[in-house]
C-alpha cells in the first residue's frame, strides 16, 4: 500500500539502540505522493514522517520485528498538501 502511494519511498535510519538481544531504530520515511493512500488522492508533493522499529534477536538472527509509523503525522502531511 505504501509502495504504491510512494513509489520512491525512502527509509532513513536516524538512530539505533542495542541492549542484549533487542534493538530499536528511529526511522524517517519520505517520498512523493503519487498514488492513492487511504482516502487521499495523489498530491504530487513530497511528504516526510517518522517511525520506529523494534527487533528481537535469537542466535544472531532477527526473530521478531515490530514497526510503527506515525500515521497521524502522515495524515497531517497529506492534509497540509491538499
Amino acid at each position: 500500500m505504501m509502495q504504491q502511494a510512494f513509489p520512491d519511498l525512502y527509509h532513513a535510519v536516524e538512530d539505533v539502540v542495542f541492549e542484549g538481544e533487542k534493538a530499536a531504530a528511529r526511522l524517517v520515511y519520505s517520498g512523493i505522493h503519487k498514488g492513492k493512500l487511504f482516502d487521499y488522492e495523489p498530491t504530487g508533493f513530497r511528504v516526510r514522517y517518522v517511525g520506529a522499529s523494534f527487533f528481537t534477536f535469537r542466535e544472531g538472527r532477527i526473530a521478531q520485528i515490530w514497526v510503527l509509523g506515525d500515521l497521524y503525522g502522515l495524515y497531517n502531511e497529506l492534509e497540509g498538501n491538499r
